[in-house]
């Protein structure tokens, strides 16, 4: 094919219609970069990345003009600078010195919350989800606290919020679950309430239970049902009492492999093996026989005491061909509780969902009704306060199971948000405040369709092997979520210089897209990913554009075995050109292959010349303003104008 070998596409973007990549490498030359470290006005320059200790914090109030405070306490290196006239917030560079590692930055201004009782925010969490609870907390006139490790330093959510505060060394256990210091920090920075987020102390009830003893709000429910949910055999148990659809199985903890055998016996194969602490798709294994039950007892049970410290395991029937459908709830403090549109999220990969979406294209009104109605009456069995999530199986019969309910905002929460028009974040901290929820029941009805991608820095042809590394190139599609019937939504917590490290989830971004109908909404996340520039890191953005284009996925044929049926061993190997595309890509390569013969024949050195009086920053830059009419051999025919040379 011709010019093929003069495009350049990164590796990461082989298995991806090599189109869609050929078109994002033609996007990525034309989409000008932002300034190097360039920051929203509203944001503090967090210029210093050898930050002051916990010990050592130092205050910053201000007005956007004006006078500027600065003081130190603490800590050696930290020293008092006194006032700076005319000097703003976004101006300030913080001084480091020996020995600081730690900050704390704050705003003085007046409050100007919409929430009663609640002013400030901090958010125990990091990354994209961090940045969402930032947006809706300054929507509603609430200031916010950032906490952040040694690796997060510069990371987008420390510069969304308000106020950042250091509260350890990279590894989560010593940072993001370090409660010590988080309680700390809401007590430095005058926080009234948590929003954890998801993942890390999201799901903690002692965590929950401490602050409510020390007088702080937890924006989540109480540790009673955090308790009760997070514990699989428990949640079962409470979910029978309540009425609710569960999986015949054997709730009783199991202690050696022998009974474990024996009861899948009875149970009927195939049966799933579970850790009662579980979580994630860890502690699970499926079994079709006596030697795989033998066998996946000793697997989950040793799984589950390393990952949760708890070896407790159960077995329930295995739904062959299962959907994995969720119902969100919200309840609040005065009796009130209301299930949302279901979410689809059947396309997983060793348990973690991939992509979902709201409705799910195979649950009809009636069967959304009664799933709803027995997510409430559990949500109500444990006197639950907040946003939650009741997990069913649902059989080719639409028959439903309960599986498990999740304590805490769900990763997925952004399709419910498009198809309601509700802001899940701003119910959640209206409800920790003490208010009623502004909606009933009969309010509820979902209208068009939304469809999330969730971008991972990971390689798809290696077997989703994590990929770490610094963000060279990062230029998602506009976010355009106000324009109306049809747009686009990018979550993220990443920016271009971000670095994809091996302490969190490699999450890059959530894409959604939502439109009118269902293939509406398919085919705008299919431009969506397209457009999509990540450099610097492999990402699945690849694998996720081959799944909407699968004929079984369009027609809304999902079960969670779909990736592994549709993409069996040695699994995803990349996309299968059409004719049309390949039409299509020959024609970009030659054009590319011209443009680089054209820089050849042009005597001007990489780091530029003048041309016509103007400088340029190098061959690239002058071809770039050039058609291929002005370039004869080695010599330019027509000089730049001004004009052209913008």
């Amino acid at each position: 094919m011709l010019g093929l070998g003069a495009m350049r596409i990164p590796s990461q973007s082989r298995g991806l219609s090599a189109l869609a990549a050929a078109r994002r490498e033609v996007r990525a030359a034309w989409v000008p970069r932002p300034p190097l470290g360039a920051a929203s006005s509203r944001k503090h320059n967090l210029a210093s990345p050898a930050v002051p200790s916990t010990a050592a914090a130092v205050q910053i109030s201000a007005q956007s003009r004006g006078m500027l405070s600065l003081s130190g306490r603490g800590g050696s290196g930290t020293r008092f600078l006194g006032t700076l006239p005319g000097l703003t917030a976004e101006a300030a560079v913080i001084p480091g010195g020996s020995g600081t590692k730690g900050r704390s930055f704050s705003s003085e201004a007046p409050s100007s919350s919409m929430v009663k009782g609640i002013d400030k925010i901090l958010i125990a969490n990091r990354g994209e989800i961090a940045v969402r609870v930032a947006k809706t907390a300054r929507k509603l006139g609430i200031k916010t606290v950032a906490v952040y490790s040694d690796a997060d330093a510069r990371a987008v959510h420390v510069k969304e919020c308000d106020e950042a505060v250091y509260v350890g060394p990279s590894p989560s256990i010593e940072s993001y679950l370090k409660t010590d210091a988080i309680i700390a920090a809401m007590k430095q920075t005058g926080a009234q309430a948590l929003h954890p987020g998801y993942g890390f102390l999201s799901e903690n009830s002692a965590f929950a239970e401490r602050l409510a003893a020390e007088g702080l709000i937890f924006i989540g429910p109480g540790s009673f049902a955090i308790n009760a949910m997070g514990d699989k055999i428990e949640s079962k148990t409470l979910a029978i009492k309540a009425g609710v659809s569960t999986i015949p199985g054997k709730l009783d903890t199991i202690e050696d492999e022998s009974v474990a055998v024996q009861i899948a016996k009875e149970i009927g194969y195939p049966v799933m093996i579970k850790a009662s602490a579980g979580g994630g798709g860890k502690g699970m294994r499926v079994a079709h026989n006596d030697e795989e039950a033998a066998e996946g007892f000793r697997l989950s049970k040793a799984e589950a005491a390393s990952s949760f410290g708890d070896d407790r395991i159960f077995i329930e029937k295995f739904v062959d061909q299962p959907r994995h459908i969720e119902i969100q709830i919200i309840a609040d403090s005065h009796g009130n509780c209301v299930y949302l549109p279901e979410r689809e999220c059947s396309i997983q990969r060793r348990n973690q969902k991939v992509i979902e979406e709201s409705p799910s294209p195979f649950i009809d009104e009636k069967t959304w009704r009664a799933m709803g109605e027995q997510a409430v009456a559990l949500a109500k069995a444990v006197n639950y306060q907040s946003a939650g999530t009741v997990e069913m199986m649902v059989d080719g019969d639409k028959n439903f199971y309960f599986l498990e309910m999740n304590t805490r905002l769900q990763v997925e929460h952004p399709v419910t948000e498009c198809v309601t028009g509700l802001d899940l974040v701003e119910l959640m901290i209206r409800v920790a405040a003490g208010q009623e929820l502004p909606v009933k029941q009969e309010d509820i009805k979902a209208k068009g369709w939304a469809m999330e991608s969730r971008i991972y820095a990971e390689d798809s042809l290696r077997n989703f092997l994590p990929s770490v590394g610094v963000l060279h190139r990062y230029v998602p599609p506009e976010d355009n979520r106000d324009s109306g019937d049809e747009y686009v939504r990018v979550d993220t917590g990443v920016e271009e210089g971000s670095e994809i490290s091996i302490y969190y989830d490699p999450m890059i971004a959530k894409l959604i897209t939502y439109s009118q109908t269902r293939d509406a909404a398919i085919n705008k996340m299919k431009a969506a990913l397209d457009e999509f520039i990540v450099k610097g890191v492999v990402c699945n953005i690849n694998f996720v554009r081959d799944v909407m284009d699968n004929p079984r996925f369009m027609k809304g044929d999902l079960t969670t075995h779909f990736i592994a049926q549709e993409y069996p061993d040695p699994g995803f190997r990349g996309h299968l050109l059409t004719p049309f595309e390949t039409d299509e890509l020959s024609c970009i390569a030659a054009m590319m292959h011209m443009q680089t013969a054209q820089q050849d024949k042009i005597f001007l050195s990489t780091e530029g010349s003048h041309v016509a009086g103007k400088q340029t920053v190098g061959r690239a830059a002058l071809v770039g303003v050039m058609s291929p009419t002005e370039i004869v051999g080695e010599k330019v025919r027509t000089p730049l104008n001004a004009a052209d040379a913008r």
